[in-house]
């Protein structure tokens, strides 16, 4: 074959040949035809063969956006050489990496940067001092081939060492090519281009116009970080495709862009909501999901999503591209099976630069293609194959632990760890400490003998509460694997002892009570010594310590304390002070402090579901972030026998008195998940009827009163048929058999009490001894009618809930006369409020509660994409 035919050079110098007047590149007030382009190219690369560059020399690109970028990475291919890109805007201390992690030997430049580049061996080029014409007398090397390396760029390593990926010819022209097709791009279209250079996207945007004959439209840096600005540039420059992440999409909309019917939207580089394409489908011509690693070239995947199909997925593979969704043993799982996702086929990169134990361990041989030495890159993301043959994203495996539904990267909090100034290394590690019972340990190599007195209060400050590692082990050194890496298997071998605890930071109990609950504490959680002023949660704590921990409190001070208080009084002295002050079981409130926040913020107030816990609410407090005020109403407390039961109408209105103590005029945001929707529901309509304003009424998995009959708090929709069964299965396989079946027998019990408690003769009155609260809430739910609702409100639903029944929810449009949203959640019913998939919510509640904070979020979000 020939090199018009195989490189991206190639079929750049075909149009450069066939429309050579066309405009090739618009950059700020300079514009170049396919001619000049060719020519500036061509200098580059006489100047780099007499400056010495050879066949796959790696040259690296030290250059803003402007037409001399893409000048210098053709000219480099003309050359026969590799780039390397360095993005000027990139710390000087990564820079300085990559520059001597590749060992580049020259670098193109200008003056102007020059001066800003980190030291380097590297011999410096500069744009200015190439020679003003095309020398016409000699000859350059013959274009490279498909083989040849075209580029190495540099992403994210999981142990924080950033490694270089090595692209060749072949793969990235497959690339291009595939997407040019799939868009139907022309000689009349424009690509507006704002990536980074440092990121392969924007390789996509400079060379999907340059092998079509169409214009790329380059923007400066700062026109990419503002919203304003980009609509400008959207609409001066006429662009009719342009690339980016659903955080710039977001900038876009927050910035009031009123959308172009002729543009085609590339999404990429994070998951991309249904919700999102919702609103950005009437507002464009298509909307493409693609997904793909680096080492794989950019992308592997793409689909034209539809607002009305619900599920956005990452598609089908591109022309001669293959993925695999495998086991542990490399067995390809059957469809709508989670396996981790193995890419194959054209697009595969060489492998990692001056890496090859690396290499080794992720570019491995593809068993499921005949061709001899075909290999397949081991991506280290989940997904699944869908019925239709689609593919499904559904998160990272590397690098991550899950403990007690929070998806940890464990990389993360060692790499904060060791911003403390008395610490050396750090590695961490989720440990069994019982059944079901893990623990963060970080393993920490100190400079010194000194007590790690403030590492703690220094993590709180910087970290998620449920990522604050529970307990300090002090070690020598840790151990290394041949690679360089922490041998994460030796740790539990090593001779440990216990951090080095300053004993008079550990406040000692003050009476009886707190030497109690320090007892049971130290027992229950394995920790010694613990203060009275240490958090439960950050000391391993989960639901089910704190059960065992209520058990026996209720058996020492004969207090029968609701298991929410835990939340809002977390640690030793404020749980006594707590049982200090009640008498009876009455006194304790239904109104529990799950997140103070700042008092300027208008607060949160969620609903508890069936089981009465907020326990799973403090993943979506954290999520919000520490200044939202996050307030939960807990399932009331012990009412005498005989008494009228408690119906949905009574809660809500002992639940505004509760509500209306902390903020009495609003407006107010209500939120409730399952059954708790139900009552927040009502309350959103109490207080409208009473002249108050619900500013948001969000129900999380809450099915219309009327249909639904009592579902399970962590299975979702109760299914005895293949279907049901197949979905337990799953969640068995995802989340451990002993926690679902401990909640299947759980539910199975109310369901049990409740269906006794609707043949019982005595309905109307109040049994809960006999019966459990349980199933009187499971009771009144059922019966209640909603009335009309002239407020707005939104439906979030899990996504196995629809699988389970299409229309789940749909009930709602007949009681809300208002706005009604219906958005889905990937996860099942309990799952969507933990991570990841509590981050979306979590975002779409900003949305709706602090407009202008979430686009204020979404812009430093945006500026802040590497």
């Amino acid at each position: 074959m020939s090199a018009s035919i195989i490189t991206i050079l190639g079929q750049f110098e075909q149009k450069a040949w066939s429309t050579p007047d066309s405009v090739a590149v618009v950059c700020v007030d300079e514009s170049v035809t396919y001619r000049e382009l060719s020519e500036q190219a061509t200098r580059v690369a006489h100047a780099l063969v007499d400056a010495g560059v050879r066949s796959e020399t790696l040259v690296g690109v030290f250059l803003d956006r402007s037409v001399n970028l893409v000048a210098a990475l053709l000219g480099i291919w003309k050359a026969g050489a590799a780039y390397l890109p360095l993005d000027p805007g990139y710390p000087p201390d990564r820079l300085a990496f990559m520059l001597e992690d590749s060992n580049v030997g020259f670098v193109l430049t200008e003056h102007s940067l020059a001066g800003s580049m980190p030291s380097t061996s590297a011999q410096i080029i500069c744009a200015e001092d190439l020679p003003g014409q095309t020398p016409g007398h000699r000859s350059l090397p013959i274009g490279p081939a498909a083989d040849q390396l075209a580029y190495v760029i540099y992403t994210s390593g999981s142990s924080g060492k950033p490694k270089g990926a090595a692209i060749c010819h072949g793969g990235l022209l497959n690339v291009i090519r595939a997407i040019s097709e799939e868009l139907g791009l022309g000689v009349s279209d424009v690509v507006l281009a704002s990536a980074s250079i440092s990121f392969d996207i924007s390789f996509l945007e400079m060379f999907l116009p340059l092998i079509t004959g169409a214009r790329l439209h380059i923007v400066d840096r700062l026109c990419a970080a503002d919203g304003a600005r980009l609509i400008e540039a959207l609409r001066t420059s006429g662009a009719t495709v342009i690339l980016g992440t659903p955080t710039s999409w977001r900038l876009l909309l927050e910035a009031g862009w009123q959308g172009s019917p002729g543009l085609q939207i590339i999404s990429g580089g994070e998951v991309l909501p249904a919700s999102l394409v919702r609103t950005l489908s009437g507002m464009s011509k298509a909307i493409w999901n693609h997904y793909g690693p680096t080492e794989a070239t950019i992308c592997a995947t793409t689909e034209l999503v539809r607002a009305d199909e619900g599920k956005v997925t990452i598609g089908r593979p591109l022309a001669n591209v293959r993925v695999y969704v495998l086991d542990q043993d490399h067995q390809q799982v059957h469809s709508g099976e989670i396996g981790e996702m193995y890419i194959g086929g054209a697009g595969v990169g060489r492998g990692y630069l001056n890496r090859p134990t690396l290499s080794e361990a992720c570019f491995l041989l593809d068993p499921f293609d005949p061709m001899p030495g075909a290999r397949m890159y081991k991506t280290g993301d989940l997904g699944r194959v869908l019925r239709d043959g689609r593919l499904e994203f559904l998160g990272r495996i590397d690098g991550q632990v899950k403990i007690r539904g929070f998806r940890i990267e464990l990389e993360e909090i060692e790499e904060i760890i060791q911003q403390y100034d008395d610490i050396q290394s750090a590695a961490v590690q989720a440990v069994e400490r019982g059944a079901d019972d893990y623990r963060l340990i970080a393993f920490v190599v100190s400079r010194t003998e000194k007590p790690l007195i403030g590492l703690k209060e220094f993590l709180r400050k910087r970290l998620p509460w449920y990522m604050v590692p529970s307990e300090f082990i002090t070690v020598e050194a840790l151990p290394l694997s041949p690679n360089g890496k922490i041998d994460r298997r030796a740790l539990k071998d090593l001779h440990i002892k216990p951090a080095v605890v300053d004993q008079q930071s550990v406040e000692q109990p003050s009476d009886e009570v707190e030497v109690t609950l320090k007892a049971i504490w130290e027992a229950l959680l394995k920790v010694s010594p613990i203060s009275i002023s240490d958090n439960f949660f950050e000391l391993g704590g989960h639901s089910l310590l704190a059960a065992r921990m209520f058990a026996e409190i209720e058996r020492k001070f004969h207090r029968n304390i609701p298991l929410s208080e835990l939340v809002g009084n977390p640690t030793i002295r404020e749980l006594a002070a707590r049982i200090r002050h009640s008498v009876r079981d009455g006194d304790w409130p239904g109104l529990v402090t799950i997140q103070p926040g700042v008092s300027s913020l208008a607060p949160l107030f969620v609903v508890h579901g069936l089981g009465g816990s907020l326990f799973s609410f403090r993943a979506l407090a954290a999520e919000l972030g520490p200044d939202q005020p996050v307030y939960g109403l807990q399932r009331p407390p012990r009412i005498a026998a005989g008494k009228n039961r408690p119906t949905i109408r009574a809660l809500a209105a002992k639940y505004i008195e509760e509500i209306q103590a902390i903020d009495p005029v609003g407006p107010y945001n209500l939120a409730g998940h399952s059954s708790g929707g139900i009552i927040a529901f009502e309350m959103a309509g109490q207080l409208r009827n009473s002249g108050r304003e619900v500013k948001l009424l969000a129900l999380l998995d809450c099915d219309y009163p009327a249909e639904p009959s009592v579902r399970s708090p962590s299975a979702g929709r109760l299914d005895t048929g293949l279907r049901g069964a197949r979905h337990l299965l799953r969640r068995c396989l995802e989340e451990g058999m002993s926690v679902v079946l401990k909640r299947k027998f759980h539910h199975e019990k109310i369901k049990l009490r409740y269906r006794l408690l609707r043949l019982s003769p005595h309905t109307s009155s109040f049994h809960p001894r006999i019966f459990g609260m349980e199933a009187y809430l499971a009771l009144s739910a059922k019966e209640y009618v909603p009335q009309p609702y002239g407020g707005d409100m939104v439906l979030f639903i899990a996504e196995e809930s629809l699988e389970m029944q299409p229309r789940f929810g749909a009930g709602w449009a007949r009681s809300v006369l208002g706005r009604l949203e219906m958005l889905e959640i990937p996860g099942t019913h309990q799952k969507i409020l933990d991570l990841p998939h509590v981050t979306r919510l979590a975002q779409e509640f900003q949305k709706r509660i602090h407009p202008p904070q979430a686009a204020l979020n979404d812009t430093l979000a945006a500026c802040s994409i590497d």
